[in-house]
Parts: C-alpha cells; sequence; structure tokens
C-alpha cells in the first residue's frame, strides 16, 4: 500500500502537480503555470504578513477568511469553529466575491458605469486566482456574478437559473469529477435555495 502512496506521489509529481493542503485535497499546479504560481506566492507571502503581525489564532482566522487557508488554524479554534457550527466563516467562498464586488462598486462609484463594471470584473477574477483554483464555490459565484454584470451592461436581463447552470457546466467542464466536490454541491443547492 506504501508502494502505491508513493508511485502515485512520483506520478503526480511527474506531471509537476503536489498536494497542498491534505484537508481540502487541494492541488496545484507548480512550475508549469507562471500565472497560477505567481498567484500562490503572492498568497504565501500575504499568509507570511499575517503571520507576523498578528496572533497565531488571528492570523490564521483572517487567512481561512480572506485566502481559504484553513490548514494553520490551531486545533483548539478549530474544535470550538465545529462544536458552534461556524467552520464556514473561514473559508473564502461566493460571499467573498460578491462582497468585493460591492467595495469595488462602491469605491470606482464616481467613474462611468463601464469602467466600474470592468474593473470589478478584474478585481473579482484576480482575487479568485489569490485564494486558489481549487476553491470552486468562489469560481462558481465569479462565473455567476460576471455574467450578471455583463447582462447588466448591456440592459438585458438574464434568468437566475439559466446562469447557475452555466456556472456549473463550465465547472463541470473543466473537470468532470467537480460534481464529486462536496463543495460544489452545497456551493449550488445553496444557491438554488436562495432563488426559490
Amino acid at each position: 500500500n506504501e508502494n502505491y502512496v508513493d508511485s502515485y506521489k512520483s506520478y503526480l509529481q511527474s506531471r509537476n502537480i503536489v498536494i497542498e493542503n491534505k484537508e481540502q485535497i487541494a492541488v496545484t499546479i507548480i512550475g508549469s503555470n507562471a500565472l497560477l504560481r505567481t498567484f500562490t506566492d503572492i498568497r504565501e507571502q500575504l499568509t507570511s504578513i499575517f503571520n507576523t503581525n498578528m496572533s497565531n489564532s488571528n492570523a490564521s482566522l483572517l487567512s481561512g477568511m480572506v485566502l481559504g487557508q484553513k490548514s494553520e488554524l490551531p486545533q483548539e479554534l478549530t474544535e470550538q469553529l465545529q462544536r458552534t457550527g461556524t467552520t464556514h466563516i473561514v473559508s473564502a467562498s461566493g460571499f467573498n466575491v460578491i462582497i468585493l464586488y460591492i467595495l469595488a462598486k462602491n469605491v470606482l462609484s464616481r467613474t462611468n458605469k463601464s469602467v466600474q463594471i470592468y474593473t470589478s470584473i478584474v478585481l473579482i477574477f484576480l482575487y479568485v486566482l489569490l485564494i486558489g483554483t481549487y476553491i470552486l464555490p468562489a469560481w462558481r459565484a465569479a462565473i455567476m456574478l460576471t455574467i450578471l454584470i455583463l447582462g447588466q451592461l448591456v440592459g438585458r436581463s438574464i434568468s437566475i437559473w439559466i446562469v447557475l447552470l452555466f456556472a456549473t457546466s463550465i465547472l463541470l467542464i473543466q473537470n468532470p469529477f467537480n460534481w464529486l466536490n462536496i463543495s460544489v454541491q452545497l456551493s449550488i443547492v445553496s444557491t438554488m435555495g436562495m432563488f426559490l
């Protein structure tokens, strides 16, 4: 069994894939994509800044809430969050994407509408790249929000159900096994629940 694990690790490494966070079973492609590597480096630098300037529990909580990095949470804090049913607050998700959009729109409120929209879309996708390509609910939200924003720009109203179906299709085209990801399933169901 250990030989199988070692050979599988070697196989993944030969494809420039390393396991970044065992709890999330997150994989990041290193080396073959300079853009992803750059965002991974920035994320690590921000985590380091948080750790340097805050207590361990505050830094890990902020890293989880802003960057989706839950691996550094102290065991005691993790247990407290589990007991209270609030572990979701230390996860970067679609909610973060919407907050970023609202902030960007407010900061850019004195510019014309197209500058607001295009800048907001760029910031949304930069943020999603920053938190990691494996945080699929954030990708779903970014895709949906982008479609809705562009529809607003051209004066078209688009059915939220079609937008949800399109965003889900993109995630499944990218990787059909994303459907097995519980965070994707919960994200889709919770989005459906908001609009029923």
